[in-house]
């Protein structure tokens, strides 16, 4: 949306400068999905490759369904389901996303809890049919989820107990690693640290040897406040106690251990998935600034970590923590408009360029070649007059821009996005300024010649 300047703000002048040498990787190989089935409606598993393709996410957990006596038989073994977990493989494969599972819970009262065997079978069995169901690719398979959380359907009551079942199921995995090298074995995604000193210790102390330690954050980001009152200090700290608490591990044990935060994402702290501001603010336009400055804390101060898996990529209708909804009455996807923050970061070039961002204007530009991009998005609560001032290499050349603004007037969720949003062109000497309700975002494509308008 181009506005000439208006008196609700001073204009903010940018200066974007592509005729720089020099630049640093984007680092988008950083960030993935996450897909817990547990929320989604197995008769409705639908086609990852249609919903996650225009994303480019290098990477997709998902949960293996584990009901005890319809996925886990008595025994412990593994047993697929009906559509088969073939068909979500298959397509992330075809969306050209690495495979990453995880058996989040062996189920209480199951009586496979704290059973060598049973666990063994169940991690041996599920690991088989995953390993049938994906080609050549590599596995990174995940053991447990939050054991801490005792009060969780996946927690336990001790650290004694969860380590048991956790070291079971990894002599089940670490017997296939030896004829598969392929895969990956780690867990157990820590919700905070108050067992990760002891897992570490007893990691050395048995010579376990995982290639991977996992944990998960959720930003605490309010609705009370607008994003120039956030910082990720939180995130900072936890990935900071986690590389201390893993280092001697790593250099005694395994000094190419990766650290993981399978899940990520950002809510409101009290109340977590059932507060009201979760809803309102996932589904509103605001999602994709969100998304984007927690995109841009990933590469810019939380670069210990080797992954973040996004929580959750993928979902059913009134699933408000996904980037999109499937529903199932009418057939149709609804896009967040976090996931256009996703595409857009996905979409630009992967040599990054200096952009000042600021209590105001958060910011990230890039090129490849002739080929530029600019995502900007409004960090306060007050609307913002932007003007970029943008210099191109070549200036004998003409280029143009494809200019996308995510807004309230632009953006509905109730109106079941299922496409790109809408975009302007024009040539970018004409460029003027752009106008920033709080916390909308405008994404710019440009490139030397003409664009079609749409």
């Amino acid at each position: 949306m181009l506005l000439a300047a208006t008196a609700v703000q001073a204009q903010i002048i940018r200066e974007v400068d592509f005729t720089r040498s020099g630049g640093t990787a984007l680092n988008k190989n950083t960030v993935g999905g996450f897909c817990p089935q547990k929320w989604l409606d197995a008769s409705q598993i639908y086609s990852m490759t249609h919903v996650l393709s225009p994303l480019s996410m290098p990477f997709n957990c998902v949960n293996l369904p584990n009901i005890y006596e319809v996925h886990i038989l008595s025994d412990g073994t593994w047993k697929d389901s009906s559509p088969s977990q073939k068909v979500i493989f298959d397509n992330m494969r075809a969306a050209g996303m690495g495979i990453h599972v995880k058996m989040e819970a062996i189920p209480k009262g199951s009586g496979i809890r704290g059973d060598a065997d049973k666990t063994r079978r169940l991690f041996n069995s599920s690991y088989d049919a995953v390993k049938e169901f994906s080609g050549n690719a590599d596995i990174y398979y995940e053991i447990l989820n939050e054991p801490e959380l005792s009060d969780l359907e996946w927690g336990y009551a001790s650290f004694d107990a969860f380590w048991k079942d956790f070291k079971n199921a990894y002599i089940a995995l670490a017997a296939k690693r030896t004829v598969t090298p392929r895969l990956k074995i780690g867990g157990p995604g820590f919700a905070n640290t108050q067992w990760l000193i002891q897992f570490v210790n007893r990691l050395k102390l048995e010579s376990v040897k995982l290639d991977f330690i996992s944990f998960h954050y959720y930003l605490d980001w309010r609705d009370a406040q607008s994003l120039d009152q956030y910082n990720g200090q939180g995130a900072i700290d936890r990935m900071n106690s986690l590389v201390n608490g893993i280092s001697s591990y790593k250099s005694i044990i395994n000094p190419n251990l990766k650290l993981f935060c399978t899940e990520f994402n950002w809510t409101n702290g009290d109340g977590g998935l059932a507060s009201g501001y979760c809803k309102v603010a996932q589904n509103g336009y605001k999602n994709c600034a969100r998304s984007l400055e927690a995109l841009k804390l990933i590469i810019d101060q939380l670069g210990a970590v080797d992954r973040f898996y996004w929580a959750q990529s993928v979902g059913q209708k009134n699933d408000f923590f996904t980037l999109e909804n499937y529903d199932a009455s009418s057939g149709k996807y609804a896009y967040r408009s976090g996931y256009y923050a996703h595409w857009m970061f996905n979409s630009m070039a992967s040599t990054r360029r200096h952009f000042q961002s600021d209590s105001k204007i958060g910011g990230l530009a890039s090129s490849n070649d002739d080929k530029h991009h600019v995502t900007v998005w409004n960090r306060s609560d007050l609307s913002q007059i932007l003007k970029l001032n943008i210099k191109t290499p070549n200036a004998s050349n003409t280029y143009s821009y494809r200019l996308h603004i995510i807004d309230a007037s632009t953006f509905s969720f109730a109106l079941g996005n299922n496409k790109m949003p809408h975009y302007t062109t024009g040539t970018l000497s004409n460029l003027g300024t752009i106008f920033l309700a709080s916390e909308a975002t405008a994404y710019i494509e440009i490139l030397p010649g003409s664009m079609s308008r749409k």
